[in-house]
């Protein structure tokens, strides 16, 4: 891999030091990634705000900036024995990085053309040309790592090249936004109480991304091909995709019961995530059996239904029996919330532990989308 060699893309760095920059502005950037709650673990010698500790692109590879937790996840992917299961050798790696390196490039550069512009054909006010790159730079979808694998007869990094494009185009947004901050200052006032927590966005972009994965991962190929139901594979694959980014733990022990996967991290704590297949016959006791598992110091457990069915809808059926009382379901606490800028949605509900109320949130994952 070449770091030496000057890129022809801007180090979006150099504009924090040069530019003083809205503190507003700078908080939404430097939370792209996570950030130390604790002054114990940075540098004795760091002198600054701890929510500016990381810095979300420090790495250049091929001219191109990754988002650093894309990064770390394909990084710690090639310490294991991720890729070596799918027979891509380091020399494969390192010509798609190439390929990435090539995409970012051309998406930094037609960012304008390609995003804002298709964005603003009839309105072209500069508040609609701030608004487009704001959209972009805070969508959930709106940056790309690398694509773990995909369907048919292609490569496992085939995509590369266009996620290259997508994250330059994400790169491109920021440092539009970080180079005018006083325009964008307005906008980025009220995003903290407008937005999903990092955690569920996290968890959101994993769903997503299996399902771009489909067939090409075995256990959703035997899913529907009615070969063998394996809720314990969804959970070993969110492991791995968790793993890059937290401490993961699966079936740890608690109490006479184990745990689907315990997920930990600085910023938000400790995450309990219960997966069930609808296939499964005590999936009516989840809710009950997941609340059972949280401590006095987790006010909130996830839970993964798998939908394994072609035709059926099973949001009625299963929200039936979580707002029972068996669950000790706590009346009209029942939401449906849009993750923003997107069409998924996922449900919360509010149950009876001991003297105190738990929240659980919801994902259903739909094997045919």
């Amino acid at each position: 891999m070449d770091n030496t060699k000057s890129s022809t893309v801007p180090f979006i760095g150099e504009l924090i030091t040069k530019l003083n920059i809205k503190t507003t502005v700078l908080n939404a950037f430097y939370s792209l990634v996570p950030q130390p709650t604790d002054a114990s673990k940075v540098s004795n010698s760091y002198v600054g705000s701890l929510r500016h500790y990381n810095s979300p692109f420090q790495i250049r590879v091929y001219d191109a900036f990754p988002l650093m937790i894309d990064w770390e996840w394909l990084e710690y992917q090639r310490t294991t024995d991720y890729f070596e299961k799918y027979n891509i050798s380091s020399e494969d790696i390192e010509f798609y990085l190439k390929k990435y390196g090539e995409g970012f490039v051309k998406g930094y550069y037609s960012f304008q053309k390609d995003v804002v512009e298709s964005r603003t054909t009839i309105f072209k006010e500069p508040s609609d040309v701030q608004q487009a790159i704001f959209d972009h730079a805070t969508g959930l979808f709106s940056r790309s790592g690398f694509p773990l694998t995909f369907g048919g007869e292609r490569h496992i990094l085939s995509e590369w090249t266009n996620a290259g494009i997508e994250a330059g185009y994400f790169y491109r947004s920021w440092y539009l936004i970080l180079e005018n901050s006083v325009r964008f200052e307005s906008l980025f006032t009220n995003i903290n109480s407008n937005t999903t927590d990092n955690f569920i966005k996290q968890f959101v972009k994993g769903i997503a991304e299996l399902q771009k994965h489909d067939e090409s991962e075995y256990f959703i190929k035997d899913l529907k091909s009615n070969v063998k139901n394996d809720e314990a594979a969804f959970r070993n694959w969110f492991r791995t995709y968790f793993s890059g980014h937290f401490n993961c733990e699966a079936e740890s022990l608690k109490g006479n019961g184990r745990i689907d996967l315990k997920i930990t991290g600085e910023q938000f704590g400790t995450k309990i995530v219960e997966f069930k297949g609808w296939w499964n016959i005590d999936k009516h006791q989840i809710a009950s059996q997941l609340i059972g598992y949280l401590t006095d110091f987790e006010d909130t457990g996830y839970i993964v239904l798998v939908n394994h069915l072609k035709t059926t809808d099973i949001k009625e059926p299963y929200k039936q029996f979580i707002t029972s009382s068996n669950s000790n379901y706590q009346p009209n606490s029942w939401k449906e919330i849009i993750v923003p800028n997107t069409s998924f949605i996922y449900y919360c509900s509010a149950h009876q532990f001991g003297n105190k109320v738990k929240t659980i949130n919801h994902f259903i994952y739909r094997l045919f989308p």
